[in-house]
């Protein structure tokens, strides 16, 4: 709670739990003009509160986002027009909906997920089976000789089935009822194996892979799903970059656990879609089914792991802790000699 003086616009008075949340002393605060732009994430909307306050004389759970302690935060602001020591002020409370707001956002992405998971375990095999049936005339036609004028328009439909399907396999993926099978294992081993398919992808974008893999410790994990994540994160990586450059593939131990990290030199992640990520069919690729990274996010779930990511304009980091086997497993020294 602060009060606000309306003849100067500035704090004359604050509450402990104003000093406690801003991490100013009293005096520090009553030196704050209440329009300081440093501080509103939006510059109109203090002029909006002060014409709310000016026609109806209070304001209700007005929302609005600032920045404090170097982070934004998400605020419901509720203001009145009062009388203190002799001067006309504007009394304030402020209710911090940063977690909440984050809340509903998750479940929201959850809700999408589960629904795109019931329409994929309702429609998948029933679609699949007369894609299957019509790739395989197709390809059966592609051989004869008397098609050959329509080799490129049936190469073209086999790729198309071919993309369908993909979208039809990142459908299951995201199915609530999936399970993982997870099993002890080495996950450097899983990623030395994956790095003839990433090499020969980056080939094509004048893109360097530079694995550098150090000992861990087992961890649970399902291969395939493995194999997945990487592969998701790893293209995204190589379509940040148009132009080349390199992407690494890291991991290491610490005392949160097996760390994998997946960093791009990418132009970073404008911050207008960041709230975005992992919303299923949300994507700005022309040809992108945007269940890439919702696909992961689940993952990750299923693995009891943890991801986050890091973006600038100089590339994005995304980083997976995976919980170690408690079962003593000793590390697996690993050769990373590739790049």
């Amino acid at each position: 709670m602060c009060i606000v003086s309306l003849r100067d616009e500035r704090l004359i008075d604050v509450n402990e739990v104003f000093q406690e949340i801003t991490g100013l002393s009293k005096e520090q605060a009553l030196q704050i003009h209440a329009g300081d732009l440093t501080i509103w994430m939006h510059n109109d909307d203090y002029e909006n509160l002060k014409k709310l306050i000016a026609l109806q004389h209070r304001v209700i759970n007005y929302e609005t986002r600032i920045r404090l302690k170097g982070m934004t935060r998400t605020m419901l602001l509720s203001a009145a027009v009062i009388w203190w020591q002799n001067m006309p002020c504007m009394l304030v409370v402020v209710n911090d909906i940063t977690e909440l707001k984050h809340y509903k956002q998750e479940i929201s992405r959850l809700d999408r997920l589960n629904l795109v998971g019931e329409m994929a375990a309702g429609i998948a095999h029933e679609v699949r089976n007369p894609m299957t049936t019509v790739k395989g005339f197709l390809q059966l036609m592609r051989s004869d000789a008397k098609y050959d004028e329509d080799f490129e328009t049936m190469d073209l439909m086999i790729e198309e089935l071919d993309r369908a399907n993909v979208i039809i396999t990142e459908f299951l993926s995201l199915a609530r009822s999936k399970t993982a099978n997870l099993v002890r294992g080495d996950l450097n081993t899983r990623l030395l194996r994956l790095y003839p398919l990433l090499q020969a992808e980056a080939l094509k974008s004048d893109i360097k892979i530079d694995m550098d893999l150090h000992e861990t410790a087992a961890i649970m994990l399902d291969e395939s799903e493995v194999r997945q994540l990487v592969l998701n994160l790893a293209i995204n990586g190589m379509d940040a970059m148009p132009h080349g450059g390199i992407l690494t593939i890291k991991t290491f131990e610490d005392k949160y656990g097996v760390n994998l990290i997946v960093e791009d030199q990418g132009t970073g992640i404008p911050a207008d879609i960041m709230e975005h990520l992992a919303t299923p069919f949300f994507t700005t690729k022309e040809k992108g089914t945007g269940l890439g990274l919702a696909v992961c996010c689940r993952i990750v779930e299923r693995h009891n792991a943890y991801m986050e990511f890091d973006t600038s304009t100089k590339g994005t980091v995304f980083t997976i802790i995976f919980p170690k086997c408690k079962d003593g497993t000793k590390p697996v020294r690993v050769s990373s000699e590739k790049g």
